[in-house]
This record gives structure tokens, C-alpha cells and sequence, in this order.
């Protein structure tokens, strides 16, 4: 009983509502027969096999008109411009990434550098890989210098002195102004020639242009009595300022490489300067042996020594002295700030902020004025 009356309550219409549904119902009939009825009035169009083919004449000869036949042809994928690329028979795709990559400095060297094209596939490479024709750089420097002439300046070699030369006619043996000024600082280090294999030790300087130069060397050294005189050339030898020389003078020192002078150098940039030859026992490397026979050829000017402001100076740059140290330079900054400006360099080892041989040794690097 109760289904039933769902059932009833569901679909049970009023008057009304069947006259609705009766009407939609009657539409829906009426369109459908309407959309059936059309095509009983609507005759077809009857084309036959010669009219189709004249009409696929027609589109073709109109997409002639349209867009030029394209085809393949021998370029160059470095110079081929985008007028000729037009006409090339190749996606467009590739065109536009061919022109992008060269726009970006890209360079082909070979066929096969054209598969890095993006688009680029197997079967269009298979297409116009045999009409990729790449010109060599040698081939282009010819074309750019063809009608040039090139005129490069030859090398008159003659005997000459190496004591006696001048930068400029070290300029005329083929020498850069670099390389001749080298060796002036070292021949006048050493205090002249006086054999082929002091000249020979000469570095930058390529192997094939030092061997015509040691070729067409003559020293001409002063004839000595040996027996009279077997000391004069020792005498002779200029001493070397070591806070002012360079590499190549300190090299011209025995047992002094390329190594060791480096690092002399950078040691004295690190002192500020040396005040006394035994300092050099202090770089790495360098033993009493060889010390004992450079130290008489060396002389020290204590005027370029850079001196160190105990007033002014930051924690970092006292403790960057290898005298000083970071425990030393936190100490003294901790102090002059505590008490003022330090009047008496006696000051540092009084409140213990130097050992006193530390105090020694840093006391010709400090000053307490500004210059």
C-alpha cells in the first residue's frame, strides 16, 4: 500500500499538466520530421572526374601564385643569408633556429654541426646534407687578404754585443719592448755579460729566437792578468738594493731561482721591508749555504722600509705582521683602546704586549705619529 502511494503521488498529473506534456510531446515530433524533410528538397551536386581535375589544377596553380617554389641548392650554413635560407627547401622551423643560432655567435664547422639546429631530424639532414658546403677559416683569410699585401718585417741578423745593445736594437732582433727591458734590468744586475750562458739563462724568451741571438752573440770581455789581478772581476760586481729589486735581479743572485725570489718578494711585502740581510734566513727555502754567499752582494736601504702606526692601525692589519701575530694585534688594539694613544713604543713590553725580543725585531716597522 505504501508503494503505492509513491507511485501515485509521483505520477499523478493534473489536467493542466497532461495538456502540457501532450504539446511538448507534439513538438518534438514536428522538428524531427522537419530535419528528415530537408534533404528530400536538397539536390546534390554532380562533379565529375574531369571537372575534379581541373579543379586540383586550379588550387595548384593558385598556391604557385601564393608561396614561390622552393628547392636545394649548394650554401653555406655560416654566411647564407635569410633571402637565399627563403628560398631553400627546408621546414621553416629550422630556417628561423639556423638564423638564432648564428645570431648567437654559433659557427658550423662541419656538415654534421647542422644536426644542432633544433627541428633539425634525421630525415631533413638525409635531405640537405650533401648540399652543406662549408668554407675553412683558411679559405676566408685567404678571400679577406686576397689583393693585400702582407708585409712582414724580416730580421737582419748581424754580430752584436749584448753588453753594448740598446733597447732598440733588441726592438730590431724581434724582441718586445717587455722582453728588452728585461734584460736590460738583468745585465746591469749581474754588472754585464761576461759569458753566453749568463745570456742564455734569459727567460721569456722563445727557444727559436733565443738560439739566433746566442748564434750572433759576441762578448768581448776586457783581457785581465789573471795571475796580477785574479780578483778585479769579483770587485766589479754591483751590489743589489734588496728592498727595490724585482725578480729578475734577484734571480741574477746565485742559488736564487724563480721560486725563492718570488717569495723573498712576498715576504718583504709582508715585513714591509727588510732592515737586515739575515731576514732572508727567515724565507722558506732558502738555506745558511746559500745565504752566506749572496749576503755580500746585497745592500738595504732602511728608507723604504713601510712603517706600521701602532695608533691607527686595525686588529687585522697588526696581526697580518709575521712579527705581531693575532693573539699580539687583539692585545694591543684592547689596550690603546682602553688608554688612549701609546706615546712610548717601551709601553709594548712594559704592559707585556711584546716579548721583548719580539720588540726588537718589530721596532724598526712601528711608529706611533702619522707622517
Amino acid at each position: 500500500m505504501r508503494l503505492r502511494k509513491i507511485v501515485q503521488d509521483y505520477f499523478t498529473f493534473s489536467k493542466k499538466e497532461r495538456n502540457g506534456i501532450i504539446v511538448l510531446l507534439l513538438v518534438v515530433i514536428l522538428f524531427a520530421v522537419a530535419s528528415r524533410a530537408v534533404f528530400l528538397f536538397e539536390k546534390p551536386d554532380t562533379l565529375g572526374a574531369e571537372n575534379f581535375l581541373e579543379k586540383i589544377a586550379e588550387f595548384e596553380q593558385r598556391q604557385d601564385l601564393v608561396e614561390p617554389r622552393r628547392s636545394l641548392f649548394l650554401f653555406d650554413p655560416n654566411t647564407i643569408d635569410s633571402l637565399a635560407l627563403d628560398s631553400l627547401s627546408v621546414p621553416v622551423s629550422v630556417k628561423r633556429n639556423l638564423l638564432k643560432f648564428r645570431t648567437k655567435g654559433g659557427r658550423f664547422f662541419q656538415p654534421e654541426d647542422a644536426r644542432k639546429i633544433y627541428g633539425m631530424n634525421d630525415s631533413v639532414f638525409s635531405e640537405i646534407e650533401k648540399y652543406i658546403h662549408i668554407e675553412t677559416t683558411e679559405k676566408i683569410r685567404e678571400k679577406k687578404n686576397h689583393g693585400r699585401v702582407q708585409k712582414k718585417p724580416e730580421i737582419v741578423w748581424c754580430k752584436f754585443d749584448p753588453d753594448t745593445c740598446t733597447e732598440n736594437d733588441w726592438l730590431d732582433f724581434g724582441l718586445t719592448p717587455k722582453q728588452s727591458q728585461a734584460i736590460e734590468r738583468y745585465r746591469n744586475a749581474i754588472g754585464g755579460f761576461k759569458t753566453k750562458e749568463q745570456f742564455a739563462k734569459m727567460y721569456g724568451i722563445g727557444e727559436g729566437l733565443k738560439d739566433s741571438l746566442l748564434k750572433y752573440a759576441e762578448i768581448k770581455t776586457p783581457i785581465l792578468q789573471e795571475v796580477a789581478r785574479p780578483k778585479v772581476r769579483q770587485a766589479v760586481r754591483a751590489q743589489i738594493e734588496l728592498n727595490s729589486a724585482d725578480t729578475v735581479v734577484l734571480e741574477s743572485l746565485p742559488g736564487i731561482g724563480r721560486v725563492l725570489s718570488r717569495r723573498i718578494i712576498k715576504y718583504r711585502e709582508l715585513l714591509g721591508g727588510f732592515y737586515s740581510a739575515s731576514q732572508l734566513l727567515e724565507v722558506y727555502g732558502l738555506s745558511q749555504e746559500c745565504f752566506q754567499k749572496i749576503e755580500p752582494l746585497l745592500t738595504i736601504d732602511t728608507l723604504k722600509i713601510k712603517k706600521l702606526n701602532i695608533n691607527f692601525s686595525s686588529a687585522g692589519e697588526l696581526s697580518a705582521h709575521p712579527y705581531i701575530g693575532e693573539k699580539s694585534g687583539r692585545e694591543i688594539v684592547r689596550f690603546r683602546s682602553k688608554n688612549g694613544l701609546i706615546i712610548n713604543l717601551t709601553a709594548l713590553i712594559n704592559e707585556k704586549l711584546l716579548g721583548r725580543q719580539q720588540f726588537e725585531k718589530m721596532r724598526p716597522y712601528l711608529a706611533t705619529k702619522t707622517p
